[in-house]
């Protein structure tokens, strides 16, 4: 979708998305974080923020938040941070869903999750910190070098694995759909 600029069905989500926040008076919203990592964690959060934001229009008040799914940025430092410590039967549960996860979507994913346990250790895990979504569109997060994505698609790429890279370029126009929907979709 994203490499083919057809955003009719991330729109529908949106769409849909900010109608449940409405019927159900959700008050918080929290998506993964645009990191740079991963396209579609970006794409989640860009949906997110657009739904919220729709809502908002029609009167529900719902605030947003991130979450990091690979940074884990130190995050106590920032405004309307909320941190939550898992007890030790909250981290075993956390870490056997991300191994299951990792296990049903394939040997990379597995790689990833053992990865970042070893270089981070299980305790780095138990803190889960909730950040409200910053409203700094992805151009200038991204200003100073292209996302991981880009650089990691591009690898990929270069020895056959991948045929196309998605770009920064490939998420903006979806920025600016959502966008130019959540301000007309309440009208």
């Amino acid at each position: 979708m994203l490499l083919s600029a057809d955003f009719a069905p991330l729109l529908q989500a949106a769409h849909r998305l900010a109608d449940d926040i409405v019927h159900r008076r959700v008050v918080t919203v929290v998506s993964d974080a645009a990191e740079g990592y991963n396209p579609s964690h970006d794409a989640c959060a860009l949906l997110a923020q657009a739904a919220a934001a729709s809502a908002r229009r029609r009167g529900q008040p719902v605030r947003t938040f991130e979450f990091d799914v690979v940074r884990m940025r130190g995050s106590a430092s920032i405004a309307g941070a909320i941190r939550h410590d898992l007890t030790d039967p909250e981290l075993d549960a956390k870490i056997r869903m991300a191994r299951a996860y990792a296990q049903e979507s394939g040997p990379v994913l597995v790689a990833e999750v053992d990865d970042m346990l070893r270089q981070h250790g299980r305790d780095a895990f138990r803190e889960e910190w909730l950040v409200p979504s910053p409203p700094i569109p992805l151009a200038a997060r991204f200003a100073g070098a292209p996302p991981f994505f880009e650089r990691h698609g591009a690898r990929r790429v270069h020895e056959g694995k991948y045929a196309d890279v998605v770009r920064l370029e490939h998420l903006l126009p979806l920025e600016r759909a959502l966008a130019d929907w959540a301000r007309g979709a309440a009208a």
